[in-house]
């Protein structure tokens, strides 16, 4: 700067006396860019005399770090591994670890099948309470061989053509319809013929009325018998 001062027209006469400059004379540091975990930042101060001002850099601050505890993987759930994170960024190492899957054991009967329902088979997982059910198909009948039917008498039951199921016990017709039972009551009509006493006298009164001639034609054409079975009688 200067004082004032003169000159001349027609010489170099002067009284211009030079005054140094001042300097800038700034004010405080502010923040202009703030500075990250992993940038650097700005600041700015300005001169309080002049339009002059000074820019500077500020050094990154570097992660605010906090420690995380690994957690194992389950079943149905995800771990991780020991890892970091910071308090002023999404900085993380977290990595995730993906779940296991159940591991599961041998099939175990828990309904045994029948002839005619389902059963159930369950396995479990052998590091959860996880458990797995699958039905069983019905077996189906074991009918085995015909069992021929059995008359009934007039002193005795009968039974009943059938299939027998060895695995059920159910009787079945020969449709293989269920049969609820293979009896045949009792026949109070039923002949059984003469009883022996009968045919004692038969053959006691025949002898004497007609002979040998009329019993043998009873015995031997009439009730089909042979003479051993006359024997038979007569030893009783």
């Amino acid at each position: 700067g200067w004082n004032a001062y003169e000159t001349c027209t027609r010489c170099d006469y002067t009284t211009y006396v030079e005054i140094p400059a001042t300097g800038h004379t700034y004010g405080n540091w502010t923040q202009i860019v703030a500075p990250g975990c992993e940038s650097k930042g700005e600041e700015r101060r300005d001169c309080e005399n002049c339009d002059h001002y000074e820019i500077r850099e500020v050094a990154v601050l570097g992660h605010n770090k906090v420690q995380h505890e690994a957690k194992a993987p389950a079943c149905t759930e995800v771990g991780w591994n020991a890892y970091e994170t910071c308090t002023r960024c999404d900085y993380t190492t977290y990595v995730e670890l993906p779940a296991n899957g159940h591991s599961y054991g041998n099939w175990t009967q828990t309904v045994a099948p029948g002839c005619e329902t389902k059963g159930t088979e369950r396995r479990d997982c052998e590091n959860c309470d996880h458990y797995e059910t699958r039905e069983v198909a019905a077996l189906g009948h074991t009918y085995g061989t015909w069992i021929d039917e059995v008359p009934a008498t007039s002193e005795e039951e009968g039974i009943l053509g059938h299939y027998h199921c060895s695995v059920c016990e159910q009787d079945f017709d020969e449709k293989y319809n269920v049969l609820n039972s293979t009896v045949i009551v009792v026949n109070k009509n039923h002949d059984d013929g003469p009883s022996n006493g009968a045919i004692v006298a038969i053959v006691i009164g025949s002898t004497i009325a007609v002979g040998m001639g009329g019993f043998s034609i009873f015995w031997f054409v009439f009730k089909k018998k042979r003479f051993s079975d006359l024997l038979k009688i007569f030893k009783k």
